[in-house]
């Protein structure tokens, strides 16, 4: 069954009991855990998170520049309408959060608007909302979503060789100039995908 997380109840409740943190900028922080907390308008510029993790915590409208996370885990975060552009984000684990209207790209050093390969391989997403998020040049080799929405997600030329998307909802998902090799998905999935591409199934089949 999948879990639709498109309000986000309980993160939408705890909002206002959230503690406002003061800026990180240019800080290394490793194997800390944020619980709770509100990182709206936070400067992240240079700072660094490595083995750490976010509980219910509010990461919109944070400044991200040259903010890099390793082997992280946000758990029932928002991270709605995040530009990653400025995020470098590897082996981290995204669960029960609500990423939509988000954006996963990566600017070639010293341009505005050049695009260079974003390395997401390693990373997973379990039971999060991505509906309307973008993913352009992105490498998501073996990468999982799964129980996840992915309603009308873009792929922009990227690498979804063996990635999984077996048990997440696919419907109005945009694959654009994108490697689709040992890609998984489950049926409902499939027809979603053939659906997008033209085919409808044939509800008489010759037995």
């Amino acid at each position: 069954m999948w879990v639709h997380y498109h309000h986000q109840p309980h993160l939408a409740s705890s909002c206002n009991r959230m503690t406002p943190i003061k800026d990180l900028k240019g800080e290394d922080i490793e194997n800390e855990k944020y619980q709770s907390i509100d990182f709206t308008g936070c400067n992240l510029k240079l700072t660094s998170f490595t083995d750490c993790k976010f509980i219910s915590c509010n990461f919109t409208q944070a400044l991200f520049d040259h903010t890099f996370f390793s082997g992280c885990h946000f758990s029932n975060c928002c991270l709605s309408g995040i530009d990653f552009s400025q995020a470098e984000i590897k082996k981290c684990k995204f669960t029960d959060t609500l990423i939509n209207l988000a954006v996963f790209h990566q600017l070639k050093a010293g341009s505005n608007y050049e695009l260079s390969k974003y390395d997401l391989k390693n990373c997973s997403f379990i039971r999060c909302d991505l509906t309307e998020s973008t993913f352009s040049q992105c490498n998501l080799f073996k990468i999982e979503f799964l129980n996840s929405v992915l309603q009308k997600t873009v792929f922009n030329k990227c690498d979804l060789t063996q990635a999984d998307l077996s048990t997440s909802d696919i419907e109005g998902c945009i694959f654009s100039d994108s490697i689709i090799a040992k890609t998984i998905l489950g049926l409902k999935g499939f027809i979603q995908f053939g659906n997008s591409k033209g085919f409808i199934l044939d509800q008489n089949p010759i037995n």
